[in-house]
């Protein structure tokens, strides 16, 4: 059984995930990384007073949460072969995910285990146990290249950073000396093959997060500094494309999928580092506030994703259109916080007032964000029950590459 999903996060902290972008803080020096847990704490569970853990929706998530927790903690039954029965190793996906989901109870208020000793002494003894039999700097990636540098590290050290009250200097020794193998400093070195577009910010998120739980300024900077070749426009293969295309994989219209992806981790990652040294200040970044207009919303509607730029997510979940469209709403909302002032949304239909902001009804549904017409041809048709969309490239000029 696999943890809570980030969307429940991103819907308990609401508003709190925005205001903690705008929180002051030390910018060098020892309090950089006190900070930078802060932060992360924060932008992803949460602000604290920005959301009453007593009343609903918050109380009752809250309190299934902390229940849950309880029961991984409970039934925790470490051997070789485990760290819970019903999940044999390598679990690369649910064991850590349980971790996280612990942690998380852990550091959110209002699920009766906040900062409980025995939980967060769990959380440090589980992580240690799947590191020595898992997810050891000797260990063999097989399978998935994904679970080993993005999906594991990334939950793990989540899990760490949430409750590293708890965790030895030896146990976050162990747990980076695994990371620095699977995901050393040298695999953002290139941007290509797997590490471009969405893989490229999952990558320098989980790099962040091995500079936080091990005070590590030279990796802090890198995970900054590997972002830049995300933000300018491409002309063919991974990135963002002036006519408002997203493409990953290649040629594959992405906005649904792996351009969610890429927009909840830098919006994340520009709010966790803003105000710190390692903020992030390239110029070219801005590109992540025009596609907000250009690649994003012509592709919502009434809080669903359309399916045309979700690739092989269509068939993962029921309704998974919807959750698309809400974590894009929630990133959004997110990124406009970090925006410079005169680029953030003046208003919109979007509602600011709650956790749970859904669009108001019709076509007319996006805060802009330094609104500019996309240059895509596009004609889109829309009731109060449907919409549909068909676009085309214009076309290039002589001499230029045609974009996907």
């Amino acid at each position: 059984m696999k943890g809570p999903s980030r969307r429940l996060f991103l819907q308990l902290g609401g508003l709190a995930v925005l205001t903690a972008a705008c929180a002051p803080g030390e910018r060098t020096g020892a309090g950089a990384f006190p900070l930078l847990r802060r932060r992360w704490r924060e932008v992803t569970l949460g602000y604290p007073g920005t959301f009453d853990p007593e009343r609903e929706p918050y109380r009752a998530r809250l309190a299934r949460l902390g229940a849950e927790a309880a029961g991984h903690r409970d039934a925790m039954t470490p051997t070789r072969r485990s760290l819970w029965p019903d999940l044999p190793f390598p679990s690369l996906d649910a064991t850590p995910a349980r971790l996280r989901a612990m942690a998380q109870a852990y550091a959110l208020p209002g699920t009766g285990l906040t900062a409980e000793p025995g939980l967060g002494s769990a959380v440090a003894e589980g992580i240690e146990h799947y590191v020595r039999h898992v997810y050891a700097a000797d260990a063999e990636q097989t399978g998935n290249w994904w679970d080993w540098q993005i999906g594991t590290p990334r939950a793990l050290l989540d899990a760490a950073v949430l409750a590293a009250p708890h965790l030895t200097d030896t146990q976050v020794a162990a747990l980076c000396a695994a990371v620095d193998t699977f995901v050393p400093e040298s695999r953002l070195d290139d941007y290509a093959g797997n590490s471009t577009g969405a893989n490229r910010v999952d990558l320098c998120t989980v790099t962040l997060l091995r500079a936080i739980a091990g005070a590590d300024p030279a990796r802090a900077a890198l995970a900054a500094s590997a972002l830049s070749p995300v933000f300018p426009y491409v002309t063919e293969g991974d990135g963002f494309y002036r006519d408002g295309s997203f493409i990953q994989h290649g040629s594959v219209p992405y906005q649904g999928g792996y351009g969610a992806v890429l927009l909840t981790g830098l919006a994340t990652l520009f709010a966790v580092l803003r105000g710190t040294p390692w903020e992030i200040t390239d110029p070219a970044a801005r590109t992540v506030l025009d596609a907000v207009d250009r690649s994003f919303a012509p592709f919502v509607h009434d809080g669903a994703c359309m399916d045309l730029v979700r690739g092989r997510g269509i068939d993962r979940r029921p309704y998974g259109d919807h959750r698309r469209g809400r974590e894009i709403a929630a990133a959004v909302l997110l990124l406009a916080e970090t925006a410079p002032d005169a680029e953030r949304p003046a208003g919109g239909p979007w509602s600011r007032a709650g956790p749970c902001a859904t669009p108001r009804s019709g076509c007319s549904m996006w805060p802009r964000v330094r609104p500019r017409q996309a240059t895509w041809r596009s004609t889109r048709a829309c009731r109060p029950c449907w919409a549909t969309r068909a676009s085309r490239p214009p076309p290039s000029p002589p001499g230029t590459a045609c974009s996907p």
